[in-house]
C-alpha cells in the first residue's frame, strides 16, 4: 500500500501499515491506523483499514459504528450487514444488507440466508440456498451442510436424504453433513439410525480435529454438539444411565453459551423423567434456580442477549416452554399463567406451546380450554418444529383419565401412534382402560397382539428363546387374569403352563393367578378336583411364609378368624398398629398483606390461641415444674454440709488429768486472748 502525497511520516506509517497487513500482524495494524488518524482524523484510506483490522480482529460493534459514522465518504453496506450479524442485531442486519451492490450478489445471498436461518424463517433461508445453487452455481460442502441444517431446523427432516441426493452429497463427505444428517434422523424418530450416523460424525470428526492438532480437552469441546446429541438418543432410547454419564462427562468442559445451555436444559430433563418417584416441589424449584440466569422478561419475554444470537428459534422456544413448565410444577402460577400468554402471543401455531396452554388449562380445571389447546396442537404448524400428533392424543388420553372418562382416555390411545403402541406402558395402559369400561375383550385382543409382537403365540408348549422376559412374564400374567375374567379357565390353565415354561420362575404375579385359577375351578358347575388339587399342590406353604405375611393374610379376609380374636381382645389390626397416626391441622391464617409469590418466614399458626390451649404449652409447663427444686440465690446457698461445720461438733471429756503448763513469772502481764 502507497500513499501518494502527504507528509514522510504518513507515507512512512502507511509502509509499515501494508506489511503488516500482508503478514496478518493485526495488532500493530491497529496501532499504526490509529497512528495515521491522528495526523489526519478524516484519511479515507486510513479508515477502511481501521475497519477492515476490526472486522478481522472480532471488534464487529467498533467496525460497525466506524462504517455508519460520518467519516466515511463511501459506505460499505456489506460489511455494514456482516458487523450487525456478528453483534447478535438480525433483522437491522437484514435491511442493511438490502443495499448491498451486485458485485457482491453471490457473499449477499450466503448472509441474507443466514440471518433468515437466525430469524427462524426457515423457508426463506432455503429459498436463498437454492438461488445461491441453481443461479450462481455454486456447489461446495459449506453450501450442502447449511441447506441440510435448515431443512432439519425447519421441520422438513424427512426430506433430508432426498435433498442430499439432488445435491449428490452423502454422509461420508465430513464431519457437518454427518452431524447434520444424524440431527435429521434423532427429529423423525429413527433413533437407532440415528446413534450409528452420530457416531460415525463423532468418528469424522475426530479425524478432521487430529489433522489440526487438536487433542484433549479442545478437541472434547470441539465435539460436545455430537456428545449432547447422543447423549439425548440415549434418554430416548431409555438407556438413562448412559445419557447421565455423557451429560457428566462434558459438564466439566469449557463450553460456549449455547452447548452450556442445551446440556443444563437437558440434564434437568433427563433427571426429572429418571427420578420421576422421588421428584417433589423442591426439585422443579432448585432446577427453576438454575434456568432463572437465562430468562428475562421484560421489556418482552426472551432469552438473554448471549443466547439469542446463539440459539436457533426452535431451541429459544424449547427453553422457554421447560421453563415455564417448571414454574407451573413449583407452584408459581402467576408467572406460569404470564408467561403462557406472552408465548401464546409470540408462537400461537407452535404444538409445543399449544400442548403448554392445555397444561395450564388443566391445572386451571378448565376441561374446554384444554381440549381447544389440544385441537391447535394437532394442527399446529409453526417453522422450526415436527409436528406429532402423538402427543395431543396421549395428553387427551391422560386427561381424560384424570377426569374419570376411561372411555374416551381409551379411544384416545386407540388413535395414537403405532409405535408408541408397541411400549410397555403404553399396552399396559391400554389394557387397564379397556378393562376399565368393561371391555375384557378388548383387553386381551391388546395384550395377545403384544405376545405375538414378542414372537410368542398363546398357549403354546414352549417360549422361544431370545425373548424379552421380563415383558413376556408380565404379558402372560395379565393374559391369564383376563382369560379368568371372561370366564375361559381352560385358556387360563394353558396360559398358565405356559409361563411356567417361560423360565425363571412364575413370580408373585404368577402365584395370584395360581389361587385365582384354584378359585375357578372350583366354582364350576362340575368342578375339576384334580386341577384343584394340582394347583394348589404348587401354592407355597403357610410354614413357608414369613410371620409378617400370615398376619397380613389374616387380617386381609373380612371375617376372618384371627380379626375376631383380635377384635375380641381389644386390639387393632396389625396395619392399622403400624401406621402413623393422623396429626390434627388446623387452618392457617395468614396476614392479610402476605405475598405468596415472594414468601417470607410464615408467622405462627397459633398466635391466635390463649398460650395455654397452644401445642408446645404443656411442654413448658413440664419444664416449669422441673425447675421448681432448683436453688435460687448468693452462690453456695442452700448447698452447705453441716458436718462440716466444727461449731455444732459434740465435744468429748478427757479421760485423765492434764498436764500443766509453765508457770508464769511473777510480775508477768497476762494478755488478753479471743473468747
Amino acid at each position: 500500500m502507497n500513499k501518494g502525497g502527504g507528509t514522510g511520516a504518513a507515507e512512512a506509517a502507511f509502509s509499515r501499515l501494508s506489511d503488516q497487513l500482508k503478514n496478518r500482524q493485526y495488532k500493530k495494524a491497529l496501532k499504526t491506523a490509529d497512528e495515521i488518524l491522528k495526523l489526519d482524523p478524516d484519511d479515507q484510506d486510513a479508515l477502511k483499514c481501521k475497519a477492515y483490522v476490526l472486522l478481522e480482529t472480532g471488534k464487529f460493534s467498533e467496525a460497525s459504528d466506524l462504517l455508519q459514522g460520518s467519516k466515511l465518504q463511501t459506505k460499505s453496506p456489506y460489511e455494514e450487514a456482516y458487523c450487525l450479524y456478528r453483534s447478535g442485531e438480525f433483522r437491522k442486519a437484514l435491511s442493511a444488507c438490502e443495499a448491498t451492490g451486485e458485485d457482491k450478489a453471490v457473499a449477499k445471498l450466503h448472509l441474507q440466508a443466514q440471518l433468515h436461518y437466525r430469524l427462524g424463517q426457515y423457508s426463506e433461508a432455503i429459498q436463498m440456498y437454492k438461488q445461491l445453487s441453481q443461479r450462481h452455481k455454486v456447489h461446495s460442502l459449506e453450501l450442502g451442510t447449511n441447506v441440510v441444517a435448515a431443512h432439519v431446523a425447519a421441520g422438513r427432516s424427512r426430506d433430508v436424504l432426498e435433498v442430499m441426493a439432488a445435491m449428490r452429497m452423502g454422509p461420508h463427505e465430513g464431519f457437518e453433513a454427518a452431524f447434520n444428517l444424524g440431527c435429521a434422523q434423532l427429529a423423525t424418530g429413527q433413533l437407532d439410525a440415528a446413534h450409528d450416523q452420530l457416531l460415525h460424525a463423532q468418528r469424522l470428526g475426530q479425524e478432521a480435529m487430529l489433522d489440526e492438532e487438536l487433542e484433549g480437552e479442545e478437541l472434547e469441546i470441539e465435539l460436545a454438539p455430537v456428545t449432547l446429541q447422543l447423549a439425548l438418543v440415549a434418554a430416548r432410547l431409555g438407556r438413562h444411565s448412559e445419557a447421565a454419564s455423557a451429560h457428566q462427562a462434558i459438564s466439566r468442559l469449557k463450553l460456549d453459551p449455547e452447548s452450556s445451555t442445551v446440556l443444563q436444559n437437558n440434564q434437568i430433563t433427563d433427571s426429572m423423567l429418571t427420578n420421576s418417584d422421588s421428584v417433589t416441589k423442591k426439585s422443579f424449584t432448585d432446577a427453576l434456580r438454575k434456568l432463572e440466569p437465562l430468562v428475562k422478561d421484560a421489556p418482552r419475554l426472551q432469552l438473554v442477549s448471549a443466547l439469542q444470537s446463539r440459539l436457533a428459534e426452535g431451541q429459544q422456544r424449547a427453553l422457554l416452554v421447560n421453563y415455564a413448565l417448571l414454574t407451573l410444577l413449583a407452584g408459581r402460577a402467576e408467572t406460569c399463567h404470564k408467561m403462557v400468554s406472552a408465548m401464546a402471543d409470540r408462537w400461537p401455531r407452535a404444538q409445543s406451546v399449544a400442548l403448554l396452554q392445555a397444561a395450564w388449562a388443566a391445572h386451571a380445571e378448565d376441561s374446554a380450554a384444554a381440549d381447544a389447546a389440544l385441537d391447535r396442537a394437532a394442527s399446529s404448524d409453526v417453522a422450526g418444529e415436527e409436528v406429532d400428533t402423538t402427543w395431543p392424543l396421549l395428553m387427551r388420553a391422560q386427561l381424560a383419565s384424570a377426569r374419570g372418562d376411561s372411555g374416551r382416555a381409551a379411544a384416545s390411545f386407540e388413535q395414537a401412534a403405532q409405535e408408541l403402541q408397541r411400549h410397555p406402558a403404553v399396552i399396559a395402559t391400554r389394557a387397564a382402560l379397556a378393562e376399565a369400561t368393561g371391555n375384557v375383550q378388548t383387553a386381551l385382543g391388546v395384550v395377545t397382539a403384544a405376545l405375538q409382537q414378542q414372537g410368542v403365540e398363546p398357549g403354546a408348549k414352549k417360549v422361544p428363546r431370545g425373548v424379552d422376559q421380563a415383558a413376556v412374564h408380565w404379558l402372560l400374567q395379565r393374559l391369564a387374569g383376563l382369560q379368568l375374567q371372561a370366564g375361559q379357565v381352560s385358556a387360563a390353565l394353558a396360559t398358565f403352563a405356559q409361563l411356567k415354561t417361560a423360565g425363571g420362575g412364575v413370580g408373585a404375579g404368577g402365584l395370584r393367578v395360581l389361587g385365582q385359577l384354584a378359585k375357578a375351578n372350583l366354582s364350576e358347575t362340575s368342578p375339576n378336583l384334580r386341577a384343584v388339587a394340582d394347583l394348589e399342590a404348587q401354592l407355597p406353604s403357610v410354614a413357608s411364609l414369613p410371620d409378617e405375611e400370615v398376619d397380613r393374610l389374616e387380617t386381609s379376609v373380612p371375617g376372618a378368624a384371627a380379626m375376631k380374636r383380635r377384635k375380641a381382645a381389644g386390639q387393632r389390626p396389625q396395619d392399622d398398629q403400624d401406621a402413623p397416626k393422623k396429626k390434627r391441622k388446623r387452618k392457617q391464617r395468614l396476614p392479610k398483606d402476605f405475598d405468596p409469590e415472594n414468601p417470607r418466614p410464615l408467622p405462627d399458626p397459633e398466635r391466635w390461641l390463649p398460650k395455654w390451649q397452644r401445642s408446645d404449652f404443656k411442654r413448658r409447663r413440664g419444664q416449669r415444674r422441673r425447675d421448681k427444686d432448683v436453688v435460687k440465690g448468693s452462690q453456695g446457698a442452700g448447698k452447705v454440709d453441716d458436718s462440716l461445720d466444727r461449731t455444732k461438733m459434740e465435744v468429748e471429756a478427757p479421760e485423765g488429768p492434764s498436764k500443766a503448763g509453765p508457770r508464769a513469772q511473777p510480775g508477768a502481764r497476762k494478755k488478753k486472748g479471743r473468747r
